[in-house]
C-alpha cells in the first residue's frame, strides 16, 4: 500500500508566490528550464526519484510545469512516464497528482487514515481510466480548480491543475 507521501503545507497553492514552491520542494523536484511568454513564465521541472522507485518501475519519471503570472503561480501540469511496470508506475504517478493537488490547493490531508487511503483510491481511480482512454476529473466542493486526468499520444500520464477561466464552470 502506497502512503501519501507528505503532509500539505501549500508551497507550490495556486495564487501563491513560486519563489516559496522553489525553496522548500527543492528536493523532490529540479528545476531545469523556464521559458517566458508575455506576461507568464513557465518552470519547468524534473521529478527527483530514488532507487526505490526506480527499481519499482524502472524508466518512471515525471516533469512538472508550474506556470507564473506575475510571479503568482496560475497553473500545474505534471507530465509522468509510467515506467516499465505500468501498474506500479499508476499507483507511483497516483500518489504523485494526490500530493501535487493538495499543494496547489492548500487542502488539508484527512486525519482519519481511512479517509486518506479513499482519496488515494479515487487518484489511483481516476489515473487508472485515464490509462484505459477515459479521461476524469477530480473535484472538491469549496475549491475551484480544477483537476483533470489524460493520457498524452506517447502514453503518459498528463495531470493539469488549473483555476476556471471566468465564465467558466468546472
Amino acid at each position: 500500500m502506497l502512503l501519501i507521501v507528505h503532509t500539505s503545507l501549500a508551497y507550490a497553492k495556486l495564487g501563491f508566490a513560486l519563489s516559496t514552491f522553489t525553496e522548500k520542494l527543492g528536493t523532490s523536484f529540479k528545476l531545469i528550464g523556464q521559458e517566458k511568454k508575455n506576461q507568464k513564465v513557465y518552470y519547468h521541472y524534473k521529478v527527483v526519484t530514488d532507487d526505490k522507485i526506480n527499481n519499482a518501475s524502472p524508466g518512471f519519471g515525471g516533469g512538472l510545469t508550474i506556470t507564473s503570472d506575475n510571479g503568482k503561480i496560475s497553473g500545474e501540469s505534471l507530465l509522468v512516464k509510467l515506467g516499465n511496470d505500468r501498474e506500479i508506475g499508476q499507483r507511483l504517478a497516483a500518489v504523485l497528482c494526490l500530493n501535487l493537488a493538495y499543494e496547489a490547493l492548500a487542502k488539508p490531508i484527512p486525519k482519519d487514515l481511512k479517509d486518506q487511503n479513499a482519496e488515494l483510491d479515487s487518484y489511483k481511480h481516476a489515473v487508472s481510466d485515464a490509462a484505459l482512454g477515459k479521461p476524469g476529473r477530480i473535484s472538491y466542493p469549496g475549491f475551484s480548480s480544477q483537476l483533470i486526468f489524460s493520457m498524452t499520444n506517447d502514453g503518459s500520464l498528463l495531470f493539469v491543475i488549473s483555476n476556471p477561466m471566468p465564465g467558466q464552470q468546472h
